[in-house]
């Protein structure tokens, strides 16, 4: 009898204030059970089975600001174990509050900013930064926690920048920086089965049924704006784009004029006012969706690079949607900003 193969470990494990999710791949069918240890103040062993391919394990009851290593591997039915596979080390905590005074000056083809660390940093290390060209939908990271970047400017485009801290839990809300004056739009979340995970980010609850949870804006645009959000999973079933209503009918996404459709199998899709239209290939968790708005042409981005642009008809008020067919579909790092 041979050993069974090593689990497969495609997602870092998920840090909270006194919690971490470990998420595994078990590639064995027969496997019967799962050996996950955790090395850290009040973590130990821990045994579980698997019910689904994709299988995320809550360790709770650890402590704040604490680093957390661990490894996993499985056991068949007949006693034999795989190799240890180690999860990348992660420190327990809260998101981080906002970056502080982010300056700028514009030379030449490069925006330099800089700006100070976040007040608190929830706990955790912050220790990268993310910066975004809202106009461009380019996304940045600084190598390590140094607080300043050159950023590059597009040619005839006016910069637009945001500025995020991260640490292990995740990132903080965006701090903006423009030669023009910068207008996200005012709104508070309209929630069914949805959790606001925080001002820019939304994940489904594990009540979802067929398509009835939706997050969406509670005000609107007709056009001239831009919206943008980051699938944080490619083997879940989810839609980010514009609804025709703050409170639409079941299923939501008939009353999707504009969005994309991040599949379960890794595939992104236009999904048109209820028809699949387009299959623009595969997606990665993180990647940065946007569709920008002005007069009467919607272009849609893929991290910056266009995928379509249509001409449609403003005459229709757009809410910022986000929809899932299934629990646990996040989208973060989203805006929503008049052009």
């Amino acid at each position: 009898m041979s050993a069974p193969p090593q689990p497969t470990i495609f997602i870092r494990p998920k840090p909270y204030p006194d919690s971490i999710f470990y998420t595994v791949n078990p590639n064995n069918a027969t496997t019967s059970s799962y050996l996950l240890s955790v090395s850290g103040y009040g973590a130990s062993t821990y045994t579980f089975q698997a019910t689904s391919n994709w299988y995320k394990y809550p360790v709770s009851n650890l402590t704040l600001s604490c680093n957390y290593s661990a490894e996993v591997l499985q056991t068949d039915s007949n006693g034999l174990s795989s190799t240890p596979i180690a999860f990348r080390t992660v420190q327990t905590g809260y998101l981080p509050g906002p970056v502080q005074n982010l300056a700028g000056t514009v030379s030449g083809s490069n925006a330099e900013l800089t700006w100070n660390a976040p007040l608190s940093n929830g706990g955790a290390t912050v220790q990268w930064y993310v910066i975004r060209d809202l106009v461009n939908s380019l996304k940045y990271n600084t190598l390590g926690s140094l607080p300043q970047f050159s950023a590059p400017i597009i040619a005839t485009t006016t910069p637009i920048f945001s500025v995020e801290a991260v640490n292990d839990p995740g990132y903080s809300s965006r701090i903006y920086y423009s030669t023009i004056i910068v207008s996200p739009v005012s709104f508070n979340w309209v929630r069914n089965k949805y959790l606001e995970l925080a001002s820019n980010a939304v994940q489904s609850d594990p009540t979802v049924i067929d398509w009835d949870a939706y997050a969406t804006s509670d005000t609107s645009r007709q056009t001239d704006f831009t919206i943008t959000g980051s699938p944080q999973q490619t083997n879940l079933q989810s839609m980010f784009g514009m609804a025709d209503s703050s409170n639409p009918a079941f299923p939501v996404y008939n009353h999707m004029p504009h969005a994309l459709y991040t599949a379960a199998n890794g595939t992104l899709y236009l999904f048109d006012g209820g028809v699949f239209s387009s299959n623009f290939g595969s997606y990665s968790a993180g990647d940065t969706l946007s569709m920008e708005f002005v007069g009467s042409n919607a272009t849609y981005k893929l991290n910056g690079t266009t995928i379509l642009t249509k001409m449609f008809t403003p005459t229709t008020n757009l809410f910022l949607c986000a929809t899932a067919g299934i629990a646990n579909a996040q989208y973060s790092n989203i805006t929503f900003i008049d052009n």
